[in-house]
């Protein structure tokens, strides 16, 4: 039992190693707000691509469950699922790199679209890669299997925040750039999908796919059937209001203050370092970590950098805005997930994973691009970031002071599958 323990949070951990790097000279904020400056876009294109983003997840999110009814083993899922989506990151790269001699228009279609290609290849595997941490490990593990998982991503991210910042200060016209970016990136991608096929899990029943009214009406029961979830995500509707400021740091830096776009690589090295040893003390405390309390020092940390943020004024000022949303993201990646299962009882805490998260990430899209389209041209950064700190603290003391976040026992388990 030991070793197979062993072999699945290696499994876990090790793809992290590839889609950490991958992810942070692609993706990761603020990539986008560098990926503007070099194409000529406005804030506007920073918003639109976080509202891609948010789309691209909330669609697919609600039908992972419905989609791993019928396997046998969620890892051909997950393996497959994620070759898509690392496909698709390449297609970008050559596309924008075939695109090079018309109109930069083109080139801002191609990254918006491909990444909504992207988030919604990938956003059904993101209930069933945290499902499967419940199905593979015992509760007292489970932070700790992702606490490793995420300190491997964030390790190999600080590699990719030098790759950033020495392509991205290269010589070389932005195609070139990105064309090299995008698909070294999904390159990495495709790599580290190999270490899924190692995991070891116990053969599911296979289940016939519901007819989708009967899986939308299970949904909503099992919504209703959990009420201390139902509070905890209220709560977290608020509190990604922080999204904003994570969308918009290094544009303000770049747009506001003149830093160049190689900045992005510095500030992703700084957002990435802090997090490791973080992610690597909760992994050390395993069942002692208190997802709840620590999601609440995160969400402080979260309002600390949008006050940062606000006031600040030079480039190398923002690694400390960087650095507190990396305390921000790491607690929310390793808790977040393990507190939802918490709340969501005994039994697969897919569907409840999936709701929480279709219900809180349009938000994280749908306020970064009314900022970005609408309140940041009109009032600037400073008083958006503000907004987003004092909503962030809001939803720490909502989560501080909920009755669940005192109360140890197991709520009702929602009801059996259709």
């Amino acid at each position: 039992m030991r070793d197979r323990l062993l072999r699945n949070a290696l499994a876990y951990s090790l793809p992290e190693l590839c889609w950490g790097f991958a992810w942070t000279i692609a993706l990761d904020n603020p990539m986008p707000a560098a990926f503007a400056k070099g194409f000529g876009g406005s804030e506007g294109l920073v918003g639109t691509f976080m509202l891609c983003v948010a789309v691209g997840l909330a669609l697919p999110i609600l039908f992972s469950d419905y989609l791993v009814a019928p396997f046998k083993r969620k890892r051909t899922l997950l393996f497959w699922g994620h070759i898509l989506p690392a496909l698709g990151i390449v297609s970008m790269g050559v596309g924008i790199h075939l695109v090079q001699d018309l109109d930069s228009a083109w080139t801002h279609v191609i990254y918006l679209g491909g990444s909504i290609f992207f988030f919604v290849a990938i956003g059904a595997q993101i209930p069933l890669w945290l499902g499967l941490v419940g199905d593979l490990f015992p509760d007292g593990m489970r932070a700790r299997v992702l606490g490793i998982a995420f300190a491997f991503n964030r390790g190999a991210a600080v590699f990719g925040g030098f790759v950033a910042q020495w392509i991205l200060d290269a010589d070389w016209s932005p195609y070139d750039q990105w064309t090299l970016l995008l698909v070294l990136s999904g390159s990495a991608m495709l790599l580290g999908c190999v270490p899924y096929l190692w995991l070891v899990e116990d053969p599911r029943v296979p289940r016939r796919r519901p007819a989708l009214r009967t899986y939308f009406g299970h949904l909503r029961s099992s919504w209703r059937a959990l009420p201390d979830l139902r509070r905890f995500v209220r709560a977290d509707m608020l509190g990604v209001a922080i999204f904003v400021v994570i969308a918009f740091y290094g544009d303000a830096a770049i747009r506001a203050h003149g830093a160049h776009e190689s900045w992005a690589g510095r500030w992703l090295r700084s957002y990435s370092a802090i997090q490791i040893p973080i992610a690597l003390l909760i992994s050390l405390l395993g069942d002692r970590v208190t997802t709840r309390t620590w999601l609440v020092v995160g969400s402080f940390a979260a309002a600390a950098a949008g006050v940062v943020g606000s006031i600040v004024e030079e480039p190398a000022a923002f690694h400390a805005v960087a650095a507190l949303l990396g305390i921000y993201i790491v607690i929310r990646m390793s808790c977040h997930g393990p507190e939802v299962m918490r709340l969501a009882g005994d039994g697969d805490a897919t569907i409840p994973i999936a709701l929480s998260w279709a219900l809180v990430v349009p938000i994280q899209g749908i306020l970064p691009f009314l900022a970005g389209e609408a309140a940041i041209p009109t009032i600037g950064y400073g008083p958006i970031f503000l907004g987003a700190a004092v909503l962030s603290v809001v939803c720490g003391l909502l989560w501080a002071f909920d009755p669940a976040a005192r109360r140890r026992s197991r709520p009702p388990q929602a009801p059996p599958a259709p």
